[in-house]
């Protein structure tokens, strides 16, 4: 969800924890089909960051 996305936006400006450590640690958290979903809520969030600072 909402969460999720604005957690991966948060990754991506602070580099607290590399992308690559939030998505192990998502999934960890979550089983099966939903983990898929909330990595590509994280990965939304990291890449509207990104692409603002291209």
């Amino acid at each position: 969800g909402a969460n999720l996305v604005a957690l991966g936006a948060l990754v991506a400006l602070s580099d607290v924890v590399t992308r690559e450590a939030l998505e192990r640690a998502v999934a960890a958290r979550r089983p099966g089909d939903s983990a898929e979903r909330a990595l590509l809520a994280v990965r939304a969030g990291f890449e509207l960051v990104a692409a603002g600072r291209r």
